[in-house]
This record gives C-alpha cells, sequence and structure tokens, in this order.
C-alpha cells in the first residue's frame, strides 16, 4: 500500500485538497473526522481521557466535552502532549484497520489527511508527503471566516503555535502553495497527482527532483 500523507496548518486548505483527492476517487483517511467518531464512539478512548483529565470533560450524555478539553489542554504543552499521547494510539489503530479494509477492496494507494503528520510520528509510516501551505494573510482570512472569530488576533496565535511553512520544505515535502483561486488549487492538486502516480509506480528507481511538476 503506498500512503501518502496530507499535511498543513490551519486556514491552508488542506481539507479542500483532500477533499479534491476524493473527488478524484481517492481513499482519504481523515485523522480529525476519526478523532471525532472515536470520542462519540470508542469507550477505551473516551475512559482513558477521562482518567487523565477528570471528569469535568464528561458532559450528562456520558459524551466528552471536546470544548472542555481543549480548555484544559490549551496553551499546557505537557497536558496537550498527554492528550495526544492517549488519542493518537486509537486513531492510528482505526487508520491500521481502514488500511487493510482498502487493500481487501484492492486499493493500492491511500491519501492520510494528518494536520500533526510530523508530530504524531506518522510521517515515518508514508512514502510521500504533500504539504499544504498559504499566507499567515490568507491563513487569517480562512480561519476568521471559518470559525467565526471576531479578533484577527486569535487566529494568528493558531497560526504561530504551528509549524511555520518552512518547516515542510525543510523537511522534503511536497508543496502546494495555496494562495490563489480554486482553479490554481485544483491544477496544483492535478500535478501532485502526477508525482503520487509516478512514487507509487516507481517507488524504489531512484528519487527525482519533485520541482520538475511545479508549475
Amino acid at each position: 500500500m503506498f500512503k501518502v500523507g496530507l499535511t498543513g496548518g490551519s486556514g491552508s486548505g488542506k481539507s479542500t485538497v483532500a477533499a479534491s483527492f476524493m473527488k478524484k476517487g481517492y481513499s482519504v483517511f481523515i485523522c480529525d473526522s476519526a478523532y471525532h467518531s472515536l470520542l462519540k464512539s470508542w469507550s477505551p478512548m473516551k475512559k482513558e481521557l477521562i482518567k487523565a483529565f477528570g471528569e469535568r470533560i464528561k458532559k450528562e450524555d456520558g459524551e466528552i466535552d471536546r470544548k472542555e478539553l481543549g480548555r484544559i489542554v490549551f496553551n499546557h504543552p505537557k497536558k496537550l502532549e498527554k492528550l495526544n499521547s492517549i488519542t493518537h494510539k486509537y486513531i492510528f489503530e482505526y487508520m491500521d484497520l481502514w488500511i487493510a479494509e482498502q487493500e481487501k477492496r484492492g486499493v493500492d494507494r491511500v491519501i492520510i489527511d494528518a494536520p500533526v503528520l510530523f508530530e504524531s510520528g506518522l510521517n515515518k509510516e508514508c512514502d510521500l508527503i504533500i504539504a499544504v501551505i498559504a499566507s499567515d494573510e490568507n491563513r487569517i482570512k480562512r480561519i476568521v471566516e471559518r470559525d467565526g472569530l471576531t479578533e484577527e488576533e486569535e487566529a494568528l496565535k493558531r497560526i504561530r503555535a504551528q509549524k511555520p511553512n518552512q518547516f515542510y520544505f525543510d523537511n522534503g515535502c511536497y508543496i502546494i502553495e495555496n494562495n490563489g483561486g480554486f482553479g490554481e488549487l485544483e491544477l496544483a492538486v492535478c500535478e501532485a497527482e502526477l508525482l503520487i502516480d509516478y512514487k507509487a509506480t516507481y517507488p524504489v528507481t531512484y528519487e527525482i527532483d519533485t520541482d520538475i511538476f511545479k508549475s
């Protein structure tokens, strides 16, 4: 199975790129969606979270209060690290089952949409990593519109807490720059698809300069 990691910061347009790949027929595992599903249905993870962060994160109906959990870990790196150490193992287990199901269906390449691909160590499982980046100006505008924020400063705080664009260049990712219109983004996705097809078809022949796929 050829695994493509798809990552990028908040407001970069990563979800739009993931949706484009799905429209092209790719099987896409979205880590955020898996996390939300597991919070509702996977009792072992819920029990471990309650044990780690207390009964205050449990709502009256027994569900996890994501907003309360977010408040607890926000600006507390050690608590966030604890949250990730719990949730990542369950997400990875879920993902392994999903990949096994894709293989049974004859799928030979998948996209793994993970905002914390490197932080979780999931990058080590990927054969190719695509990073979606954008300018701070565009990211702030998208975050404000998406999340209904009243202060741009709040959006900027989120961006500053994440990996800078240069990180993805430094770590050998194939970069999709999302600062233009939807048409330009679709073209960039098509170029990335060419690279995926090449790398999946000739995985160990030799390394190629991915710049040749850029327009």
